[in-house]
């Protein structure tokens, strides 16, 4: 059996894989939602979606399951932190960048 390795991820970044629960001011700003298999493939989702501000990423087994969700404004006060397994980030990032999962700018 192989399992894969861990996906890097920023977490020094208050705007990048924040876990909790989104608020209003990002449930009434939705895009789009669609199945991504990890958080790289939903925030490469997320690049091609130009209105896209931030993301939320939850895992799922289930192909079916809309796991990630793509949102027009930033997650900056629009969470709750606690442990809900949904992680929260932006498209930017606060370090100039345009990734918080991986190493290698998309």
């Amino acid at each position: 059996t192989t399992s894969a390795a861990p996906v890097a991820t920023k977490t020094e970044l208050a705007n990048c894989n924040v876990q909790g629960t989104p608020s209003s001011g990002l449930t009434s700003n939705i895009l789009d939602r669609a199945y991504a298999a990890g958080p790289i493939s939903c925030q490469l989702l997320g690049m091609y979606r130009s209105r896209c501000e931030s993301y939320s990423f939850q895992q799922s087994t289930s192909t079916s399951a809309k796991n990630c969700v793509f949102c027009s404004t930033y997650i900056d006060g629009s969470k709750v932190s606690c442990s809900s397994g949904m992680h929260f980030s932006d498209k930017y990032p606060e370090d100039g960048s345009n990734v918080c999962y991986g190493s290698t700018e998309l």
